[in-house]
């Protein structure tokens, strides 16, 4: 049965005005840009399948397109939800006029301790989402004081997604990072009355057994979150894989979405296939439960899951 997607995500460029040393795709970013007039078409092939409600803009830094009020403008057209992701960096972000049923996403690490009120855009109703990753190496001291400035400015308003690593062996330091994950979500939750979600759900063995402050948790990847599509209209499974399946370019147009939703299944189905028999081998959890998540696919080498009950 085909999985009806309700978003898509596109890196409109892989241009960057930061060097994370933890970045996802720094190691395979190569400066390009999609188009706008391909954003556009992109845009009106997506729009035309009727079920896609949100285009997600992510690179890079969508910010520094060259041509990004045309890119946002053209998204803002097409769809009733537009999701932005940034590190704040750019003073376009100052500029931003984004609906209620927009949202930016912000990088807090990127963020400063004292980022100015403008760049918050308090005066929006749009969403306010502060992506905020926990690894070992987090300073919980520093990682409050940025959630307090920005609680100071928006208030209960702010919505804070805590996600791990996912370019570590997380199992490696689960000690450290499940404290510092709880320092941070006491904090919120203690000091400024917020709830935090989950981005990236680790699985079943990692959080079992750890005291991790959940609000939520459901370790189940699932086709109907993937579909990510390159700077130079190219398939992939989601922002957290390199590996392109696909071209989109078909002539002066786009191939059938047919296609594409077919390719995104096949490469689900393989993803799970590949847990069974090696990272959730053994697992009694698997694939019920828990199917890896986010995590299985980039370490297929630690069986882990063996002793789960």
């Amino acid at each position: 049965m085909t999985i009806l997607r309700k978003a898509f995500r596109v890196l409109v460029t892989e241009r960057c005005n930061m060097r994370c040393p933890t970045c996802f795709n720094k190691d395979i970013r190569n400066g390009r840009e999609l188009p706008a007039d391909d954003f556009a078409l992109l845009c009106n092939w997506l729009a035309e399948q009727g079920h896609i409600e949100r285009i997600k803009l992510m690179g890079g830094e969508p910010t520094v397109h060259s041509e990004f009020p045309r890119i946002l403008a053209t998204a803002m057209d097409h769809f009733p939800h537009v999701y932005l992701f940034t590190n704040a960096v750019n003073e376009a972000v100052e500029t931003l006029q984004l609906r209620g049923g927009d949202a930016v996403i912000y990088n807090l690490s990127c963020l400063s301790p004292s980022i100015p009120s403008c760049k918050l855009l308090p005066e929006l109703e749009c969403g306010h989402l502060f992506e905020t990753r926990i690894d070992a190496r987090t300073d919980v001291g520093r990682v409050c004081r940025k959630l307090r400035h920005v609680h100071d400015c928006l208030g209960q308003r702010m919505v804070v997604n805590l996600t791990l690593n996912c370019v570590e062996d997380i199992f490696a330091a689960r000690d450290v990072i499940v404290r510092n994950w709880n320092a941070v979500g006491r904090f919120c939750r203690d000091e400024l009355g917020i709830t935090i979600n989950l981005d990236h759900d680790a699985p079943h063995c990692f959080v079992r057994g750890a005291n991790m402050l959940l609000d939520r948790y459901h370790p189940l990847c699932s086709p109907a979150c993937a579909g990510l599509v390159t700077a130079d209209l190219r398939l992939r499974f989601c922002n957290q894989t390199s590996k392109d399946l696909l071209s989109l370019k078909d002539g002066q147009g786009l191939v059938p979405y047919a296609q594409v939703s077919a390719c995104l299944e096949r490469q689900f189905s393989l993803r799970i296939e590949s847990n069974r028999n090696s990272f959730c081998r053994g697992c009694l959890d698997f694939p019920a439960t828990c199917n890896g998540s986010c995590f299985a696919h980039r370490f297929p080498e630690r069986a882990v899951h063996a002793t789960s009950v």
